[in-house]
């Protein structure tokens, strides 16, 4: 193991936060060893935020217009035979009594499709202020933000953000992301670091 990897273990070890070029040198560095440490590291780290409880959470999706067309998606711009649509407040807060009549949730997950016009940050805090008397743990998972609309949200009671990058190999990123926003790599894969 070289120097620089044994820096960057180091670093990892004081939870020192990597730069996108360290995270590539240390996970291109893989060897069973590394792997074990990492996963590892994971594991104490999971734990010492989250403990060893299962959360389970509801979901709601408020539409389903997308700007994106990837190919795995049902809801991706080129499917034509899909039937559009955007709930309107009362089926929201309909939507929020019967998941709450299936079990006794707290945690609830809002789900749109990357579509600003569809449903953009009015429409996702008009949606969490709907939510608040339903759920304690609201997260959503959305088009990237910007960090002042990641900000804004949290005054409508968002505690958590998910953005999916369903791969990191950029060739076969661009054949499952031909055409949309989410298409472009580095927009995508630097979303949670864009001011």
């Amino acid at each position: 193991m070289g120097i620089k990897m044994k820096h960057l273990i180091d670093k990892l070890g004081r939870e020192k936060a990597l730069t996108k070029t360290e995270w590539i040198t240390l996970l291109n560095g893989r060897t069973p060893d590394l792997a074990e440490y990492l996963f590892a590291k994971a594991r104490d780290i999971r734990h010492r935020h989250y403990g060893r409880d299962i959360y389970i959470r509801g979901l709601i999706e408020f539409t389903n217009y997308c700007r994106n067309n990837c190919y795995y998606c049902g809801i991706r711009r080129g499917n034509e035979g899909l039937k559009r649509y955007r709930l309107t407040e009362e089926e929201i807060i309909n939507e929020y009594k019967a998941i709450k009549r299936l079990a006794p949730f707290e945690n609830l997950l809002l789900v749109t499709g990357e579509n600003p016009a569809a449903a953009g940050v009015p429409y996702i805090a008009h949606a969490l202020d709907l939510a608040k008397p339903y759920f304690s743990n609201l997260q959503i998972e959305v088009m990237p933000l910007k960090a002042e609309e990641y900000k804004e949200l949290t005054h409508h009671g968002l505690n958590g953000v998910i953005c999916f990058q369903e791969t990191y190999n950029k060739a076969n990123y661009k054949k499952y992301h031909p055409r949309g926003m989410k298409s472009k790599f580095e927009w995508r894969v630097d979303g949670f670091d864009r001011p």
